[in-house]
């Protein structure tokens, strides 16, 4: 199953799809799965600049990039992923949101 937010599909230069245990990337998504880069995900404060498909980056707890065609993941159990883009769609950047409350 793949969710699509109406909001984000306004964005030119932004394909997105929000994915499920069964289905980690989204059908729509999938060409891009061999940019993705090399990542472990975990609570911290560390963001990675994305400047290269697959690029290994280690920890991380967000990601950014301004490359086009680079797929950029999080996964979310506890905490809230974030969307951030430029208007134009030209850098694009997920973070998670742990601890609020």
């Amino acid at each position: 199953m793949t969710d699509i937010s109406a909001l984000i599909s306004q964005i030119a230069g932004i394909r997105h799809g929000f994915g499920s245990k069964r289905a980690l990337i989204p059908e729509v998504l999938a060409e891009f799965e061999p940019t993705r880069p090399q990542k472990k995900q975990v609570h911290g404060t560390r963001i990675v600049d994305i400047s290269h498909p697959a690029q290994p980056c280690g920890e991380a707890d967000g990601f950014y990039t301004s490359q086009p065609g680079i797929l950029l993941t999080v996964f979310s159990a506890d905490c809230l992923p974030l969307i951030f883009s430029r208007q134009d769609g030209r850098r694009v950047a997920w973070f998670m949101l742990a601890g609020v409350g």
